[in-house]
């Protein structure tokens, strides 16, 4: 199983689009973790036409790493619960996709992982 299509998440993809992915310089909302992107940092932009209206979705670093080494195809705004649905307290992906990935984003998902499993002392 290759990274990149590990999980299917599109039903509601955008009919064109452009992805840039530029420095802030002001504070943005990422729209899948909804942390502040600080000035500074790096971010995705992407702006896509979907059932002939026009949006705008932010996506910080770590989410994007994350959705880069899982999704083959993906909606704005629900890669977490997608995550989630996937390895919640199952099998994680593969190491090569994890690797791949921020660190802070390789822990997002280890927790999502871990949260599943529950504190095994039971």
């Amino acid at each position: 199983m290759s990274c990149s299509c590990t999980i299917s998440a599109c039903d509601d993809c955008s009919d064109v689009g452009e992805e840039t992915n530029p420095t802030a310089r002001k504070i943005h909302r990422c729209g899948e973790c909804y942390r502040d992107i600080l000035p500074g940092e790096k971010y995705e932009r992407y702006r896509g036409l979907y059932d002939g209206s026009w949006f705008t979705a932010i996506t910080c670093i770590d989410c994007k790493s994350m959705r880069d080494a899982l999704f083959c195809s993906y909606g704005f705004e629900k890669i977490w619960d997608v995550v989630r649905e996937e390895y919640e307290g199952g099998r994680p992906p593969p190491a090569s996709c994890m690797m791949k990935m921020t660190k802070s984003g390789r822990d997002k998902v280890c927790d999502i992982i871990e949260n599943g499993w529950g504190d095994g002392d039971e």
